[in-house]
């Protein structure tokens, strides 16, 4: 049996989120959540140290997950004051995230947003 390719995979994903509550890169609800994005992206260490989450809502849980579905990290941002979260680019464990496209789901009470996330290193 032939081992999966990684657009294989990827449309796997993109259909999980799909049938969980929204289009690939396409705000569901919640107009607050507009304009929310990382940047830069891709991201490549050369650029900077950080992957910036900017224009997030005053609460919201940010979720990055790989082509192949594993949760890499969960962030809670709950801060009125600043919409934007730094993510330094490191898993749960703490240890550097590879190269890869990895997905991102940005989500609140009133909404959801996913899109796509290139790292290069």
């Amino acid at each position: 049996m032939k081992k999966p390719t990684r657009f294989l995979v990827a449309l796997l994903l993109m259909t999980f989120l799909q049938t969980h509550g929204g289009a690939m890169g396409k705000l569901c609800a919640a107009d607050d959540m507009n304009r929310a994005h990382p940047y830069p992206n891709p991201w490549k260490p050369t650029l900077s140290r950080n992957i910036r989450f900017t224009s997030l809502p005053e609460t919201a849980t940010i979720q990055i997950y790989t082509v192949a579905g594993a949760l890499v990290l969960e962030h809670k941002h709950d801060d009125p004051s600043n919409g934007y979260w730094d993510w330094d680019v490191l898993n749960t464990q703490g240890d550097p995230v590879a190269s890869d496209v990895y997905f991102y789901v940005i989500k609140n009470s009133s909404g959801k947003k996913t899109g796509k996330l290139i790292i290069q290193r």
